[in-house]
């Protein structure tokens, strides 16, 4: 009989051709998570437990995926590979509505990227969300939509995005009756409009302001040149 911990030889190769033997998804799952029972190389571990994500993301058990896509991040040696499943995982947990763990997860993801895809990837997160709540809006899942949207609002957006958003959240609030809240939403859109265009006038006095002192040197460096 075989030691438990005995290392399993068993290649991507082989754990292929083994799960071809099974035509049932279910079948396919429980060979995947009996081979990972055992001592089997970490590449192979990695390519099971890859594969078990997608399964159950496919069956739509958002939170069991990203269980395994997390798992598969631990395992991984490079910062792009961690990052690549770490940011799956969080996807899914924004599937699974579980907006405060997707975060966590995203974080991750900022802290491993190189600072010059830190921004590509905040756009990226930031589209998983929007795609999410559109989705609930499509699907007439309304109150969902107004969940989900209203955490888009936490992020830092631009000014224009976020009044896009407050928009959607003015329409899905008075769809369900809650005119206090759409008329609460118009009012915050309102100032940020207000504040918008305040911060934009002081920016333009200062940058006049600045020309002017440039001007006034100019002119007093041409008054210097004249009596040298």
């Amino acid at each position: 009989m075989a030691d438990k911990d005995e290392k399993i030889m068993i290649d991507e190769r082989e754990l292929f051709k083994n799960l071809a033997q099974y035509s049932n998804e279910e079948r396919k799952m429980e060979y995947i998570e009996n081979i990972l029972k055992k001592n089997i190389p970490l590449e192979t571990r990695k390519i099971a437990l890859h594969l078990l994500g997608d399964m159950h993301k496919k069956k739509s058990w958002y939170n069991t995926a990203a269980k395994y896509y997390s798992d598969v991040a631990d395992l991984c040696k490079t910062f792009d590979e961690k990052a690549n499943f770490f940011f799956q995982a969080g996807e899914m947990f924004v599937k699974a509505n579980d907006y405060f763990t997707a975060e966590d997860y995203f974080k991750r993801v900022l802290v491993l990227v190189k600072p010059s895809e830190k921004e590509a990837y905040k756009d990226k997160m930031l589209n998983v969300f929007i795609k999410h709540a559109q989705d609930f809006e499509n699907n007439k899942r309304t109150a969902s939509a107004i969940q989900a949207y209203n955490k888009i609002l936490t992020f830092k957006l631009p000014i224009d995005m976020a009044n896009k958003i407050r928009d959607k959240l003015i329409v899905l609030y008075e769809k369900i009756g809650n005119i206090r809240e759409a008329n609460h939403i118009r009012s915050v859109k309102e100032l940020a409009i207000s504040m918008a265009e305040e911060e934009k006038a002081k920016q333009k006095a200062a940058e006049e302001e600045k020309r002017k002192e440039q001007q006034e040197l100019h002119e007093g460096f041409s008054t210097l040149d004249e009596f040298s």
